[in-house]
């Protein structure tokens, strides 16, 4: 069991008040960067050692499967945090909002994205996920920000979201995490980036060219992309300039490019997936670095072929991967 004692100084100063009148939620505890609304009380609670999270910096919006997504984000990887409490009586949503906006601010972070009631849009799809069956969002009292702190030991990143209950809680809701109708709630993701520990880890030209030697292919795990989109994004450039110098210093290589991906969504979506997303790594070769077309061929094999199990967090994202086969 965690210690939950006293309010301990905190980055964000206007979390700290006294305790309150109802229970945490066993073994939660508040987060040392970013506490609660003071007089709140935690319903939900998740901490992982090492998680991946997509972090918006744009609004949602419908993929081509019909699921929600976000239009732009940032991948943020490392420990993670997510945290729902339950607000006190005669404090609205937006209240509690302002009150976690201004001090984010005041300490250095950087929004990302931000928007409030309708222009929220359906930002309801992915969360409460802490409090399943206890919390029925008010879409028309939503709030959302995301922001980011660059740190000397990483950078943080913050996902707030505070809505008020919409329905009244079932008969029979346990006290500790019964949300009466119009309370405020928040759910708060906090990851602070870190290398994981199994040190899944990016590779050079020189590195690939050893792997693909010995074994005929190398999985690259610095590519990344949106999820559900197939647009490389800009942080994958390192591992594209160390393709690039691979195939420049080997005139004769040919590579297929095979695009992987876990088993979150159906079997046909992931396959379509991996395909536009290997086209798009040697579209981005061919156009910025000048590779001939002819050397490269794109592959999609979707879920088919895991380095890891799809039942953990950490084995899903061994998974999602491309890898370049010499042929």
């Amino acid at each position: 069991m965690r210690n939950l004692g006293p309010c301990t100084f905190l980055l964000l100063s206007f979390a700290c008040g006294p305790l309150p009148a109802q229970s945490d939620v066993p073994g939660s505890k508040d987060h040392p960067l970013v506490s609660r609304y003071q007089g709140s009380t935690i319903i939900g609670y998740l901490e992982k050692n090492y998680e991946g999270v997509d972090v918006p910096s744009g609004p949602v919006i419908t993929t081509r499967d019909g699921k929600y997504a976000w239009k732009s984000s940032e991948r943020a990887e490392g420990q993670y945090t997510r945290i729902c409490d339950r607000g006190p009586a005669g404090r609205n949503a937006l209240e509690v909002f302002r009150n976690f906006q201004a001090p984010l601010a005041r300490a250095g972070f950087k929004t990302l994205y931000s928007c409030e009631l309708a222009d929220c849009g359906n930002l309801s799809f992915h969360k409460f996920t802490a409090a399943d069956g206890v919390v029925s969002g008010n879409r028309a009292q939503e709030r959302f920000l995301s922001a980011k702190l660059a740190q000397a030991e990483g950078t943080a990143y913050v996902l707030l979201y505070v809505t008020e209950n919409q329905n009244w809680p079932p008969e029979g809701q346990p006290a500790n995490i019964r949300v009466d109708k119009g309370v405020a709630v928040v759910q708060l993701e906090i990851v602070e980036a870190k290398t994981m520990d199994s040190g899944l880890v990016s590779v050079d030209a020189a590195a690939m060219k050893k792997a693909i030697a010995e074994s005929g292919r190398v999985a690259l795990y610095g590519i990344y992309f949106d999820t559900g989109l197939a647009v490389v994004k800009p942080e994958s450039k390192a591992a594209l300039e160390e393709i690039a110098r691979l195939l420049k210093a080997e005139p004769a290589m040919k590579l297929l490019v095979v695009g992987h991906t876990d088993t979150v969504g159906a079997w046909s979506a992931n396959q379509d997936l991996s395909l536009r997303r290997a086209q798009a790594v040697v579209n981005a070769l061919v156009t910025q670095y000048g590779i001939p077309a002819a050397r490269l061929q794109a592959a999609g094999v979707g879920f088919a072929s895991p380095v890891a199990s799809n039942r953990s967090d950490a084995g899903r994202a061994r998974n999602r991967r491309v890898e370049l086969v010499e042929f």
